[in-house]
């Protein structure tokens, strides 16, 4: 098959190389593997843009992380034992490199990303000559190629790093621990929004006609007989509230979100519930939008569509400290009256009932 491709490719370029020989360094770096035909140094016909090389030169590799989710991106064929040793040594390195001894990092090793070189096995694989070890293209340090390239991008994504352990909660003023997220990377990028898409409905229908943008239509978060808040296992259970505000396209949000998770700082002096509007209470944002574990959802409603619902949901993550939350939304909208009188719209905000959120007990993960 070999002979063929080389044959049909039209001698392209590998012909001196061919025909020359097989120089003793290409032999030994190659070994046990025999080595039938040489097309010349691939880094000189790498520099020559007139011939393409007969193999891939330079191939894409890639780490993406999530968390403590680390994702090896390879552009072949990685066997189950090589995968397995790929694992191990990316593990170790973003332990050290984060500086906490942790295993709590999760990595998974995925081929054919991005390009195509051949396999990737271990060296005793290799050496058998196998299936894998032969379609193997660049001897048996490949692997080994592989897993320095990697384990230096794993050390860049994770050098002093604490996120596998407490590096997703930050101390807070009152000496408790609230979730790093988007919510302390607030967005500013976004374009203003002032094109056909938020002029046309002119008018943001509240409906029904008795409620205010931002009040609560629908929620989980609700209080018992008693009058007792709803308790809420973090990375179990989800809370929601669905929301009656405008579209989404009439203007860009306060703060850039339309969805915020919030975290009940200092209580007020009344104890008043989260959608009194109580000054005196102090709430600190702790995610949006933007982050994983919330879900925000759109649909029109009301007469003609005119009128508009904003469900949110999220799910705590395990690691978020136990406190009291809320969920809630932020917009602007024109509403009937804004539009008769040509004004521009106006900012709203609402918010459902504060809720408790408890950590999972040791029992729950067993």
């Amino acid at each position: 098959a070999a002979l063929a491709s080389w044959g049909l490719s039209g001698f392209g370029g590998g012909v001196k190389g061919a025909f020359g020989g097989v120089p003793g360094n290409v032999r030994e770096s190659h070994r046990p593997k025999p080595v039938l035909l040489h097309f010349g140094d691939p880094n000189e016909v790498a520099r020559d843009h007139d011939q393409d090389a007969w193999v891939a030169v330079d191939v894409p590799v890639q780490v993406l992380r999530v968390g403590t989710l680390l994702v090896a991106c390879v552009p072949a064929e990685v066997t189950t034992a090589a995968g397995a040793r790929l694992v191990r040594w990316i593990k170790a390195t973003a332990a050290e490199a984060a500086g906490n001894g942790t295993d709590d990092w999760e990595v998974i090793v995925t081929g054919l990303a991005n390009g195509y070189s051949g396999y990737v096995t271990t060296p005793e694989e290799y050496a058998a000559q196998r299936y894998e070890g032969a379609s193997t293209l660049y001897g048996p340090n490949t692997l080994g190629a592989y897993a320095e390239c990697l384990c230096e991008l794993t050390r860049e994504l994770t050098a002093n790093d604490s996120i596998a352990n407490d590096s997703t909660q930050t101390r807070s003023g009152s000496g408790q621990i609230a979730p790093d997220s988007a919510a302390d990377h607030p967005r500013t990028d976004r374009a203003p929004r002032d094109g056909i898409q938020a002029r046309v409905p002119p008018v943001d229908l509240r409906w029904p006609p008795w409620r205010r943008f931002g009040d609560v239509l629908d929620s989980n978060v609700t209080r018992d007989a008693k009058g007792g808040i709803r308790r809420v296992t973090a990375g179990r259970d989800e809370v929601s509230a669905t929301f009656l505000c405008a579209r989404p396209r009439r203007g860009s949000p306060p703060s850039g979100t339309y969805m915020v998770v919030e975290w009940l700082r200092r209580e007020d002096a009344d104890g008043e519930d989260a959608g009194s509007g109580s000054s005196e209470a102090e709430w600190e944002v702790v995610a949006t939008d933007d982050d994983l574990s919330t879900y925000v959802e759109y649909r029109p409603a009301g007469p003609f569509g005119l009128s508009s619902r904003l469900t949110l949901r999220w799910r705590p993550p395990e690691n978020i400290p136990g406190g009291v939350y809320r969920v809630g939304v932020r917009g602007v909208a024109r509403g009937v009256r804004k539009f008769i009188k040509r004004e521009s719209p106006g900012e709203y905000e609402g918010y459902s009932e504060r809720f408790l959120v408890e950590p999972r007990t040791r029992e729950e993960f067993d």
